[in-house]
């Protein structure tokens, strides 16, 4: 009889430690996913400083591919070799990996980067072969990759497409004049962020998708590889992700913290902003010069 009870009460503890456990053991991997965003955050207000504007959100290349705006953020990431090893504005982005791959040289498209993934994130620091010979023959290719959680924020408009269907990531080159900080191409300088640094996000997160084709923060598209808006707000999504949820992970901002995602603003500072917030609020947020008086969440 002793026994039993002592078996009992030992459960009864598992029961209460191992919820407790888990909550400690998220609560540990939100707080370096936000140290990941404060790095890149401080990183581009480095880069904006000493380069007189932020990175581009998308720097578009020759063979239709685009540089990510983390590219150009790698030296302020202790992460200058990789930096060293591409050109930025010639040739193609995908093609330069391609040849510095297929050559054995050194690239930062084929070793994961984990400051550039959110360790709540069970898809981080996995790879994919992009391309036709890999598990997504009509992808770009790009040779291996490692997809990242965090993208900049083109601001409060999507990509504008005549022909677009309910995902306007498979037809949108991407959004060439956005209202935030970063899109296709943009030049955005310090002082162009009127309503203020603190009140403006430059970076956020978003989950990977289950086939990996999203979310090539190093090189490949644009909007929904390394830039979304906010037009569409934060999705709460029920993990794991259900097939008809696609649409919705790639427009929107979206995390595997129960408590939401989380972003940087342009003073660097970084916080949880939940799936709840007022939508006016979290565009108003991703505009860097739309006058609107707001408190940051």
């Amino acid at each position: 009889m002793e026994l039993l009870v002592v078996i009992a009460i030992l459960g009864l503890l598992a029961v209460l430690l191992v919820p407790a456990l888990q909550r400690a053991r998220e609560s540990s991997r939100r707080l370096a996913c936000l140290n990941n965003l404060r790095q890149l955050g401080i990183a581009a207000a480095l880069h904006a400083d000493g380069h007189g504007r932020f990175p581009a959100g998308s720097l578009r290349s020759p063979d239709g591919t685009s540089w990510g705006l983390t590219v150009p953020l790698l030296p302020y990431l202790e992460e200058q070799a990789a930096f060293t090893t591409v050109v930025l504005g010639k040739a193609g982005a995908c093609s330069q990996i391609r040849s510095l791959q297929a050559a054995g040289k050194p690239d930062p498209s084929s070793r994961p980067i984990a400051i550039l993934n959110c360790p709540s994130d069970p898809r981080a620091g996995t790879s994919l072969w992009s391309g036709p010979s890999g598990p997504l023959p009509a992808s770009g290719d790009c040779g291996l990759l490692h997809p990242g959680n965090y993208l900049g924020m083109s601001g409060d408009r999507e990509a504008v497409d005549a022909a677009l269907p309910a995902n306007k990531c498979y037809t949108s080159r991407g959004v060439a004049a956005g209202s935030g900080i970063f899109y296709d191409d943009s030049r955005t300088r310090l002082q162009d962020v009127t309503d203020g640094l603190s009140k403006t996000i430059t970076i956020g997160e978003r989950g990977l998708p289950e086939d990996l084709g999203w979310g090539w923060v190093i090189a490949g598209g644009q909007e929904c590889e390394q830039y979304i808006g906010a037009a569409r707000g934060i999705f709460r999504p029920v993990l794991p992700l259900a097939p008809d949820a696609v649409d919705e992970t790639l427009l929107r901002w979206w995390s595997w913290h129960p408590a939401g995602p989380q972003f940087a603003l342009g003073d660097s500072s970084c916080r949880l902003i939940a799936a709840d917030v007022d939508p006016v609020v979290f565009q108003a947020l991703s505009t860097r010069a739309g006058g609107e008086v707001v408190t940051v969440p």
